[in-house]
């Protein structure tokens, strides 16, 4: 087993009860820039970010208790994503499953922790976490009405200048309203023949009125395509 643990590209912990290192795999040194013999000296506290720690810690605690009660619960959770120090000042993120090793009697004597450097894919959901809330921040904000439909045509996201054309709130047209709803009943048929008639992702333009909620109609200028 210690061979196997050398060897892995994925990173391996052992840890007894008072969560101090008992062994780290190369694959840890190498990506945290510290020596097996710095971990053993560092407390978690040293290694791990302060929001990670917390969450760490109130792990452990609450998965101990319940391992100490219970000597069948040999697993201790799905994943833990928490935020490393490297020696060199660098963040990094790692994926760690933890599992407890137990004696003859069942009792936990240590900890096994299995993770992987998740850094780059961080990296990457920040990156499309803003690029959405740009998006959003552009959608919300636009002068003109916009919704965003299945191919159901059920609608999935509308801006604030759709609700006031339409006259329903948000929370009543999300989820809840076709976008065929809104049309003049003697357009509904043509508007329905113009999704097909798209091809690929551009859009076509169609003129209709639309019905207000309170039964006022009014001439729009529709443009429709598609999402990738």
């Amino acid at each position: 087993y210690r061979l196997l643990a050398d060897h892995m590209k994925d990173q391996v912990w052992l840890m007894d009860l008072n969560l101090k290192v008992s062994y780290v795999s190369p694959s840890v040194e190498k990506l945290l820039g510290y020596t097996f013999e710095e971990l053993r000296k560092n407390s978690l506290e040293k290694i791990l970010t302060t929001e990670s720690y917390e969450k760490a810690m109130d792990f452990f605690f609450r998965k101990m208790a319940a391992a100490l009660a219970d000597s069948s619960d040999y697993v201790l959770t799905n994943s833990l994503e928490l935020e490393f120090r490297c020696k060199d000042g660098q963040l990094v993120w790692g994926e760690i499953k933890f599992s407890f090793i137990r004696n003859e009697s069942g009792k936990p004597v240590s900890i096994l922790g299995e993770g992987r450097d998740i850094t780059e894919r961080r990296k990457m959901e920040n990156t499309l976490k803003k690029s959405e809330e740009r998006y959003r921040s552009v959608f919300e904000n636009a002068g003109l009405p916009l919704v965003i439909m299945e191919d159901s045509l059920l609608n999935f996201m509308v801006n604030d200048r759709f609700v006031e054309m339409s006259g329903y709130k948000k929370n009543e047209i999300e989820g809840k309203m076709k976008f065929t709803d809104f049309i003049r009943s003697e357009d509904r048929d043509d508007i329905l023949k113009c999704f097909p008639r798209r091809e690929g992702d551009k859009p076509v333009e169609y003129e209709s009125r639309i019905v207000h909620r309170n039964g006022d109609k009014f001439d729009v200028l529709m443009r429709i395509g598609r999402i990738p």
